[in-house]
């Protein structure tokens, strides 16, 4: 039992608010970020384009709507939940309509890794012309192919999301770290997913393997 508490110490002594936070970004933004950004060579200072090349996909926004379920997950507990889910996205990403989030991009991309609507969407991830711009991000264009003719179509912006999905979570765990006291479940929570996620990776290290995700 001494040495099991001695453990525990041991790997909640760098459990700060601002490493919590840095480990969130870690798992579920950070590559996702990095990945739309242009690549510089080192040596010959070359620039190549992002991986999306202007253009994101639908899997690409994976792991940022599987975010916000930890977001829920960290306030309410317990398993995945739509209403609560909506909360969170009304709460604390209020410019995205909860009902869409949830039923047709969560739930189709976990379930059917594709999104569930009969509307038109357009997936970006340039933030370089005026199209793409906030003030388009989840607006409604008129398009005209030769294809297809006149259709509309929404913009949505994989970095705009990014950005959005960082700011929520900031401002989620800091109301959980200064409100540790008076309601510690939710700090509760967050110690044992950190708690969790180091054990595992350092299990993980000593095969030389790699871990990205701590399921809840």
């Amino acid at each position: 039992m001494k040495k099991s508490k001695q453990l525990n110490r041991n790997n909640m002594k760098n459990f700060t608010e601002k490493n919590f936070k840095d480990l969130f970004d870690k798992t579920f933004i950070s590559d996702t970020e990095r990945a739309t950004k242009d690549v510089q060579c080192g040596k010959c200072k070359a620039r190549s384009k992002n991986n999306f090349d202007g253009m994101a996909r639908p899997i690409h926004f994976y792991p940022l709507v599987c975010a916000i379920d930890y977001l829920r997950y960290f306030k309410y507990g317990g398993n995945c939940d739509g209403k609560q889910y909506k909360q969170i996205v009304n709460q604390y990403i209020s410019n995205y309509e909860a009902d869409f989030l949830y039923n047709s991009f969560r739930c189709g991309l976990v379930h059917q890794l594709q999104i569930k609507s009969n509307k038109f969407y357009i997936f970006t991830d340039d933030v370089n012309d005026k199209i793409n711009t906030r003030n388009y991000h989840l607006k409604e264009i008129e398009i005209t192919t030769d294809e297809q003719g006149e259709f509309h179509a929404t913009i949505f912006n994989l970095k705009i999301f990014i950005d959005d999905i960082k700011n929520a979570s900031e401002k989620l765990f800091s109301e959980i770290f200064q409100n540790k006291t008076t309601d510690p479940e939710p700090y509760n929570r967050c110690a044992n997913w950190y708690r969790g996620f180091i054990l595992s990776k350092k299990r993980f290290n000593k095969n030389n393997l790699d871990i990205q995700f701590f399921s809840i």
